[in-house]
């Protein structure tokens, strides 16, 4: 089975698809409610900037969760490894262990 990725956008891109959607949504909710297109023209520049702007703001988002998740994955993996290779330098912290220095004996 293979995957398929989406392809990289660029910020350009995504901005110029944002305020599409934003043109495309600002006439579409006059159509729906039976008013002329283009009335009130300052709702779509705002639509037009706002949405441009959150299709820029996508793919800041998109890189930073990529790169978090990254940086977590390996995180984990150190610690995996760290974990396998001190796993039998150290006594055990819980139940009776004959090297535990903490351990009473009477």
């Amino acid at each position: 089975m293979s995957v398929t990725y989406a392809p990289e956008l660029s910020k350009s891109s995504a901005a110029g698809i944002g305020a599409f959607c934003g043109l495309v949504g600002t006439v579409t909710a006059n159509t729906f409610r039976r008013l002329p297109v283009m009335r009130r023209p300052w709702t779509h520049v705002i639509g037009v900037l706002g949405c441009g702007y959150l299709g820029s703001r996508y793919v800041d988002a998109r890189d930073w969760a990529a790169a978090t998740s990254q940086r977590r994955w390996e995180e984990r993996r150190l610690e995996r490894q760290r974990k396998q290779s001190f796993s039998g330098d150290y006594p055990s912290r819980y139940g009776n262990d004959s090297n535990n220095s903490n351990s009473t004996q009477h």
